[in-house]
C-alpha cells in the first residue's frame, strides 16, 4: 500500500474525480497518482495501464456504494469518473487557453481551481485570477485578453458555489443542519450558519467536493484576527471595542454548538480540527466574500453563497457590477444554475476587474470586516460626537456626526446651542473637545502620514496606520472649521444643497448614516 504501481501519460485519458480531489497540482504531462504495489514491482507499459484502470474503477464503486461518515451517504463519483475520461481531450484544449501560464506558477492553487471549474462547465476565457504585485498584496481579477464594457467575462454554474442549497445538496452536514434540532434552531434565527456550519466542516474534508476551492481560499483579513496589541495601533477605542464585540459573538456562537457538535456526531467534528480559529475563518469568509445567489420566488430575499473566481474582485468605488442569474435546471426552474457576470469597463489585457463592495458602505466597515480602507471613496469618513451629561450618563438625543469635509451637522449645532445656550458657545464647546480629543493621540495626523509614506511592508501597521489617518484627517477639518467659524464670528453652518457639497457626497452623507457605530471614531463631548 503506497507505492507506485504505473504512471498513466496524459494522452491516455484516464483520470478520476477521486484522484483530483487528492492532488496538490496537476503535472506537465502526467496525472497525479495513488500507489498501490511495492515499488520494486516491474510492470510493463501496457500491463500497468490495465491494472491502474481496474485498480481505479474498483476503487470508485467501493466508494459510489458505501456510506459515510456516521452513516451519511456518499455521492457515488464512477460515472462522474468515466464522463471526465471520456471529455478530458476536449478539456486539455479548452484549459490550455484559459489558463494564464504565469498563474500556475505565481499561484499553483489557481490551477488546480480552475481545471475543477472548467469541469463542472464554468467559463472564463478572458480572464485569470492571481497574486497582485503592484497593491496590498493579495489575489484580484485580471484580464488576459481586451476585454469590452457588457462583455460576459465569467459564467460560474451552481456546482461550483458554496451556498445554503449546494450544502444541503452536496455536503455531507446536509443531514445535521436539515435534521438536527440544535443547529435548526440557529439556522432559524440566521441562514448563513447553515453556509459557515458547512464552510468550517468543509475544509477540512480531504474527500469535499469542493477541495480544489477549499485549498484555494485564504485568510478574509479582518481587525477580527488582531491582537489588543495591534489593535491599539489604531488609536481608537471605539474600534478596539467594536472588534472585541465581533469576537464575542463568535465565540458565543462556537460555545453554543460546536462542542454539542463534536460530541453528538464524534466522527465528523473534531474540536482539535474544527476550534474557534477555524470557525472564525469561516464567519469571516462568508461575511466578506458572499454574493446573493437567491433565486425567483424564494421564501428569503436573500441566499448567501460563495462564488468561485468571482470573489476574486476586488472592490473599487464607482464601478457598480453587473451580473444575472441563468435558470437551467428542468426539475426546479426556479433554482438559478449559473452565475454570470459582465464587464462594467473596457480592461486592456493585464488590467485587474474590480466591482464596488458599496460606494455608501461606511469606511469603517471595511476596514473591520475586510481589512482595508478604501482610497478613493471617503464618504464613509465620518466621526460621532456622543454628548456625556454631567451624570456620566449618555444622552442619546445628542448624538451627532461629522463629515468627511469636517463640517458638523447643522440640526446637530442646533440641539447644542438650545444646551449651551448660544451659537458661538456651542461652538466654543465642541472646539473644547476636539481639541482634548486629539491630544489623547499618541501621534499627529501629519506624523502618522510621514509614516504611511516610509512604510514599505503590508502588514497590520500599516492597515491601522492608514486608517487611523483618514480619521484623524477628519478631526483636523474640524477643529481648523471650527477656529475660522468663531475667529469670524459666523456660526450659520451649510444646509449642504450647493452642486459642490453633493458632488463630495456630504449631503447624502448625513441623509443616509444613521447607525453610529459604523463612524470611524467617537469623541465624547460632556455637557
Amino acid at each position: 500500500v503506497g507505492q507506485v504501481v504505473a504512471r498513466l501519460p496524459e494522452k491516455q485519458g484516464l483520470r478520476t474525480t477521486a484522484c483530483e480531489r487528492r492532488k496538490s497540482a496537476l503535472e506537465a504531462g502526467t496525472f497525479w497518482r495513488r500507489s498501490m504495489a511495492p515499488s520494486n514491482i516491474r510492470i510493463r507499459p501496457r500491463a500497468a495501464a490495465i491494472a491502474a484502470a481496474v485498480i481505479v474503477f474498483v476503487f470508485l464503486m467501493l466508494r459510489g456504494s458505501g456510506g459515510g461518515p456516521d452513516g451519511v451517504p456518499q455521492r457515488a463519483h464512477g460515472s462522474r469518473a468515466l464522463r471526465d475520461a471520456d471529455a478530458l481531450a476536449m478539456w486539455s484544449n479548452r484549459m490550455a487557453r484559459q489558463i494564464d501560464p504565469r498563474v500556475a506558477k505565481e499561484d499553483p492553487a489557481y490551477d488546480e481551481l480552475a481545471r475543477w471549474m472548467l469541469r463542472s462547465g464554468a467559463e472564463f476565457a478572458s480572464v485569470s485570477g492571481h497574486s497582485r504585485q503592484f497593491t496590498a498584496g493579495g489575489r484580484g481579477l485580471f484580464a488576459t485578453q481586451p476585454i469590452q464594457k457588457g462583455e460576459t467575462v465569467l459564467k460560474i454554474p451552481s456546482e461550483c458555489w458554496f451556498s445554503h442549497r449546494s450544502v444541503l445538496r452536496s455536503s455531507a452536514v446536509a443531514h445535521i443542519i436539515q435534521d438536527d434540532s440544535v443547529v435548526k434552531q440557529l439556522i432559524d434565527e440566521d441562514q448563513s450558519w447553515a453556509v459557515i456550519i458547512g464552510l468550517t466542516y468543509e475544509r477540512t474534508n480531504e474527500y469535499s467536493p469542493w477541495l480544489p476551492y477549499m485549498r484555494f481560499m485564504r485568510r478574509q483579513e479582518s481587525t477580527v484576527w488582531w491582537s489588543d496589541h495591534e489593535l491599539a495601533e489604531t488609536h481608537s477605542p471605539h474600534v478596539v471595542a467594536f472588534t472585541h464585540n465581533i469576537q464575542n459573538d463568535i465565540k458565543e456562537v462556537y460555545d453554543r454548538l460546536f462542542p454539542y457538535l463534536a460530541n453528538t456526531y464524534p466522527t465528523m467534528f473534531d474540536m482539535s480540527l474544527h476550534d474557534l480559529s477555524a470557525f472564525t475563518w469561516a464567519t469571516l469568509t462568508m461575511w466578506g466574500r458572499a454574493f446573493n445567489v437567491v433565486g425567483y420566488n424564494a421564501t428569503v430575499d436573500t441566499e448567501y453563497g460563495l462564488v468561485p473566481i468571482a470573489d476574486l474582485l476586488n472592490h473599487q468605488a464607482g464601478k457598480p457590477s453587473t451580473w444575472t442569474m441563468e435558470y437551467h435546471d428542468k426539475e426546479r426552474p426556479l433554482d438559478p444554475t449559473m452565475y454570470v457576470l459582465e464587464a462594467n469597463g473596457n480592461y486592456n489585457p493585464d488590467d485587474e476587474l474590480t466591482i464596488s463592495y458599496g460606494d455608501h458602505r461606511s469606511a469603517f466597515n471595511f476596514f473591520v470586516y475586510s481589512g482595508f480602507t478604501p482610497r478613493g471613496q471617503t464618504f464613509g469618513d465620518f466621526i460621532s460626537v456622543k454628548v456625556i451629561n454631567s451624570d456620566g450618563g449618555t444622552n442619546a438625543a445628542m448624538w451627532g456626526c461629522i463629515g468627511v469635509d469636517g463640517r458638523p451637522q447643522s440640526k446637530y449645532m442646533t440641539k447644542l446651542a438650545e444646551h449651551t445656550g448660544s451659537p458661538e458657545a456651542a461652538y466654543k464647546k465642541l472646539l473644547q473637545a476636539t481639541v482634548e480629543h486629539m491630544a489623547t493621540w499618541p501621534s499627529t495626523y501629519d506624523q502618522d502620514m510621514k509614516l504611511l509614506a516610509d512604510m514599505t511592508t503590508y502588514d497590520s501597521l500599516w492597515a491601522a496606520t492608514g486608517f487611523r489617518a483618514r480619521f484623524k484627517s477628519v478631526y483636523q477639518r474640524l477643529h481648523d472649521n471650527l477656529k475660522s467659524a468663531i475667529a469670524a464670528g459666523d456660526f450659520v453652518n451649510p444646509k449642504y444643497s450647493t452642486r459642490e457639497d453633493k458632488n463630495n457626497e456630504c449631503y447624502r452623507h448625513y441623509q443616509r448614516f444613521t447607525n453610529y457605530d459604523y463612524s470611524m471614531d467617537h469623541m465624547n463631548l460632556e455637557l
